[in-house]
């Protein structure tokens, strides 16, 4: 009220009467309020949302298509893929993976084509169950004179036989090791790809650490280079990456010791990634190798 008073003339001040005074003050007040309304910045819908987005929420776990799928269900055949490849990409036996998908051998699949990445869900027929009548039933008693008449119970004691498993000797196993050099990395089962380094010379013979079948000869896995995987029996898989030059295609049997490719770089560094397999599960090949 003061502020309004020194802002009019001595001479309108005699002039005004109460009623007056109270209006001028009511638009003056009136007048402040919107001046000091326009001048604070809008909070917009979108301020209020980003806030709320650098809190502690997040969408990945309300909606679980921001997640990248490790696991994906079903997978779409592209060029240069095989059943072999596929199955180890996802760590799957392939056998499981080709019943899954009724592939028989010798397991060709097509580009475009959809595989099913786990087990099919098996229908459940739930059977009535059968009506049984419950008859009471009649104990006869029987009376025993002496304790003759009384029948002899005699114990037949089962012999049970206690065989103790040998234990597990992974160096008979009959491996070989796949190249000389130094063991740069060992085996960790939280790594994406799970296996060991070695680390030689260039070009130096990489070999077969069993007999086998070649499965896969290609570059199709992303992660490994230059890849081969050969099969051998017992379901055991065992991979060769990062070569230079493969000597060996898909198809081809292959003996102990038999050279199959040359090491290549990785990160500019010669190294072999060698990896076993057993039913499509990583195994620490230093539990293997002799």
């Amino acid at each position: 009220m003061i502020l309004f008073v020194i802002f009019l003339k001595p001479t309108t001040l005699l002039q005004i009467t109460p009623i007056k005074l109270i209006q001028y003050l009511l638009l003056f007040l009136l007048t402040f309020y919107l001046n000091a309304c326009s001048s604070q910045q809008p909070v917009s819908v979108r301020t209020l949302w980003d806030k709320k987005s650098n809190s502690s929420y997040n969408q990945s776990n309300h909606y679980p298509h921001y997640k990248k799928s490790l696991n994906p269900r079903f997978y779409q055949v592209k060029k240069k893929d095989t059943l072999y490849g596929i199955a180890w990409r996802y760590h799957l036996n392939y056998q499981s993976l080709a019943q899954w998908n009724s592939i028989h051998p010798p397991y060709t699949i097509k580009v475009n084509q959809v595989l099913r990445l786990i087990p099919p869900i098996k229908k459940i027929t739930l059977k009535k169950p059968k009506q049984t009548t419950y008859l009471p039933k009649v104990i006869k008693k029987t009376k025993i004179n002496n304790k003759y008449n009384q029948p002899k119970i005699v114990q037949h004691q089962s012999k049970i036989k206690t065989v103790n498993k040998p234990q597990y000797n992974y160096s008979k196993r009959g491996w070989l090791w796949p190249t000389q050099g130094k063991i740069v990395k060992k085996y960790n089962s939280k790594d994406e790809f799970k296996g060991i380094h070695l680390r030689g010379k260039i070009a130096q013979p990489i070999l077969s650490t069993k007999k086998g079948k070649v499965v896969y000869s290609g570059n199709g896995l992303r992660g490994y280079g230059k890849l081969i995987i050969v099969k051998h029996e017992n379901d055991y898989l065992s991979a060769y990456g990062f070569n230079k030059k493969r000597l060996v295609k898909e198809g081809d049997t292959v003996e102990k010791g038999q050279q199959i490719a040359t090491m290549g770089l990785f990160k500019g560094i010669p190294i072999l990634h060698f990896e076993i397999r057993l039913d499509g599960k990583p195994l620490d090949p230093l539990k293997l190798l002799p």
